[in-house]
């Protein structure tokens, strides 16, 4: 699986304040995903759920009809915010390798776009293969 990203350096959400509902002190991320899901509607996707793991926050969405997971965190090595882009397949998308994510995929590109247009530096896309 590879995983897909867009980065960014900002000090406009929380790094320092440990909440008591974190499910540990590196949890950060809620502030973000709540700004994002406040740009659902410019950005084009629908919310179905959103929730807390112990690496961050996620939003379950659906963009063009397919289903994907937003991933939110932060990288304090790295000073960095990371939005993680994850597509659901189906079992025979991934059975006939079809479907995967892209540099190109259309929800990844779109928050892209949007977060270029935000008050933040140093946007970028990031892959990791994995």
């Amino acid at each position: 699986m590879s995983v897909y990203s867009v980065r960014f350096e900002t000090d406009q959400f929380n790094t320092t304040e440990i909440h008591d509902h974190f499910i540990n002190d590196c949890c950060f991320g809620e502030d973000l995903m709540q700004w994002v899901k406040e740009r659902k509607d410019p950005i084009g996707f629908h919310v179905q759920y959103d929730g807390q793991e112990d690496w961050g926050w996620y939003i379950a969405c659906e963009f063009n009809s397919r289903r994907y997971t937003l991933g939110f965190g932060y990288i304090p090595d790295d000073i960095t915010w990371c939005i993680f882009v994850e597509k659901h397949r189906t079992l025979k998308e991934k059975l006939f390798g079809k479907a995967k994510i892209t540099e190109n995929d259309p929800l990844l590109i779109a928050i892209f776009e949007y977060l270029k247009t935000s008050p933040f530096d140093n946007v970028r896309l990031d892959f990791e293969p994995h």
